[in-house]
């Protein structure tokens, strides 16, 4: 059931990526295939242990959505903008 969960949480990312991007650029979607990379702004929260929670952002640039995805497999996505992909890790009980 998780990596069903996974797999449908990836392809609305995917669609989602391709969609801002579009929208965004005000282009339809070749820019996948001429190469072009998109560049996010990704926020990070971070539940520790300890109960504390820390938050970091990084520039990230999109050139596969699968290598995407998958470098942030262990986070859970809370919302997406045309610029900017929210992801939370929580720490398990």
């Amino acid at each position: 059931m998780k990596h069903l969960l996974m797999s449908f949480s990836a392809v609305i990312l995917t669609v989602g990526i391709i969609s801002i991007n579009a929208h965004a650029s005000g282009q339809k979607d070749e820019s996948w295939s001429t190469g072009s990379p998109m560049s996010y702004d990704i926020i990070l929260e971070t539940e520790h242990p300890d109960g504390t929670v820390t938050t970091s952002k990084e520039v990230k640039e999109v050139w596969s959505v699968d290598d995407f995805w998958s470098e942030y497999e262990e986070y859970e996505l809370i919302n997406m903008t045309n610029d900017t992909i929210f992801f939370r890790k929580n720490h398990p009980n």
